[in-house]
């Protein structure tokens, strides 16, 4: 997996910098897919592992739940449309 990881992440980053002067729809698919990627990892690998340690599960959940909320807020900071 970490050969794999290796050998892509120089690709990926050619690929995103091929893109980059494509326009703007391309270049907003292209954040999509990186934000998503760290969307996943973090869902998949560091709140489940966060969650099955003992601690305080109610602060964790609190944080977690302001989290999600502060990432829906950011939706409305920029007014300007996405396509233009």
């Amino acid at each position: 997996m970490l050969i794999t990881f290796t050998i892509f992440t120089p690709v990926g980053i050619l690929i995103g910098m091929y893109f980059s002067k494509s326009g703007f729809l391309i270049e907003g698919i292209m954040l999509s897919i990186s934000s998503g990627t760290f969307v996943y990892v973090s869902t998949s690998e560091v709140i489940v592992e966060e969650f099955s340690s003992k601690g305080s599960k109610h602060l964790k959940y609190f944080i977690y739940l302001l989290g999600g909320f502060l990432t829906v807020l950011l939706n409305f900071l920029d007014p300007a449309p996405i396509i233009q």
